[in-house]
């Protein structure tokens, strides 16, 4: 894989990762050629970070999850309270009914 850079001057530093080459002609283009193993190292810390990621929003959605099936426990026993009051009272009424 070749990634074409554009250079101000000739002056470059050399990093042991990175082979570099200077076209002949022009000193304001230099070719860099990535070794290998640096692909695979760039390809390492991109699944990394993407796992990590992943990660973050697996945590984000359980919390969320956790959020809502707290919410919806405390709405089911709001709606057999108010059930129960319901058939409470239309017993009362029946009954007071027929009392009368």
């Amino acid at each position: 894989m070749y990634i074409s850079v554009i250079v101000c001057n000739c002056d470059v530093t050399y990093n042991s990762d990175v082979t570099l080459f200077v076209e002949t002609n022009v000193c304001t283009f230099a070719v860099l050629a990535l070794r290998p193993q640096n692909n695979l190292r760039i390809n390492l810390q991109r699944l990394q970070n993407e796992v990590t990621e992943l990660r973050k929003r697996a945590a984000t959605a359980h919390i969320k999850y956790e959020a809502e099936k707290s919410n919806r426990e405390g709405v089911e026993k709001e709606v057999k309270q108010l059930r129960q009051e319901l058939i409470n009272s239309k017993i009362s009424s029946s009954v007071g009914g027929r009392n009368v």
